[in-house]
């Protein structure tokens, strides 16, 4: 009779599936909860011929919807845009950080409420 070293417990994903590779997640699962979150976003002059929305997205890992925008490519002032950002509450904190780091103004929505998803 052989005896298996490993038992239902022990085994790993890696080991059902050799391609996949295991991380050890230390989150939580609070922190892995999806949420959204209202904000206006005041984007300077400057910076209206640069992606700014697309960086929060491609390197926070949050997804974008832009509600509404005023923004004019002739125009000396700068651009309004109310955003529903969507992803974990870290990766929202992470995309507004990133985006004051930037000198751009995040006011966050009064009338935004968290629906709970």
């Amino acid at each position: 009779m052989t005896q298996n070293s490993h038992n239902s417990e022990s085994t790993s994903s890696s080991e059902s599936h050799p391609d996949l590779l295991v991380i050890d997640d230390p989150s939580t699962p609070e922190d892995r909860r999806l949420t959204h979150k209202r904000i206006w976003l005041r984007i300077p002059k400057l910076y209206q011929k640069e992606p700014v929305i697309s960086k929060l997205v491609s390197q926070h890992g949050i997804t974008v919807n832009i509600n509404s925008a005023l923004l004019s490519s002739e125009s000396k002032s700068d651009g309004w845009f109310e955003l529903e950002l969507r992803g974990t509450a870290q990766q929202i904190d992470s995309a507004i950080v990133y985006a004051n780091e930037l000198g751009i103004e995040t006011v966050p929505d009064l009338g935004d409420r968290d629906e709970g998803w």
